[in-house]
């Protein structure tokens, strides 16, 4: 996983992290709810979707998760775009 990576690991020190869950089956209204949200926020129900929001729910920055070709290179990259991004605000 990307989070294994040192330089990722930095980098998601900067944030405040959030997760969404859609698919597991002892909290199905809950993963329902998510979903539908996930769906009307995000226009997708891809996982893993990883996005930078503003404290405003605006995205700032969206991985596209590549499974095994996906690199924490990449993925420092994605990070350090949306908070450049959120400090541009």
């Amino acid at each position: 996983m990307l989070d294994g990576s040192p330089a990722v690991r930095r980098e998601l020190e900067k944030f405040e992290l959030a997760r969404i869950f859609i698919t597991d089956p002892k909290i199905e209204a809950l993963a329902a709810k998510q979903n539908a949200r996930m769906t009307k926020q995000f226009k997708t129900t891809a996982i893993p979707l990883h996005v930078v929001l503003a404290p405003d729910g605006k995205e700032l920055a969206r991985f596209d998760y590549q499974g095994p070709f996906s690199t924490p290179e990449d993925y420092v990259k994605f990070l350090r775009d949306g908070m450049a991004k959120f400090e541009k605000r």
